[in-house]
């Protein structure tokens, strides 16, 4: 169970919220798994593997306040002011098309 919200406006989707995972012993397992699957895609791509920050987890412990995050997309609001239909219309390189022009 998570708490979040997300704000739309003329139909598209501008932000999301929700409130942070606290208890230790999750987020040290999401965050083990998460660096897991990082360092297999880096070891395939011979990108460099940075080094796990052990530590990390270790500020989840009883005091850590209840907190959330928000996450708005400037590309979104651009979207909706421009009235553009795609986030295509607004990215200045597209991957998707370079890589169709092989």
């Amino acid at each position: 169970y998570r708490r979040r919200w997300e704000l739309y406006a003329g139909g598209i989707e501008l932000a999301n919220c929700y409130d942070e995972e606290r208890e230790k012993t999750k987020v040290e397992a999401y965050y083990r798994e998460q660096y897991a699957i990082l360092a297999s895609q880096r070891s395939v791509s011979g990108e460099v593997i940075p080094d796990i920050d052990t530590r990390f987890p270790e500020i989840f412990d009883a005091s850590f306040p209840q907190c959330s995050g928000v996450a708005m997309g400037i590309d979104r609001l651009l979207m909706l002011q421009g009235r553009h239909k795609t986030i295509g219309d607004l990215i200045l390189f597209n991957v998707s098309d370079m890589m169709a022009d092989g």
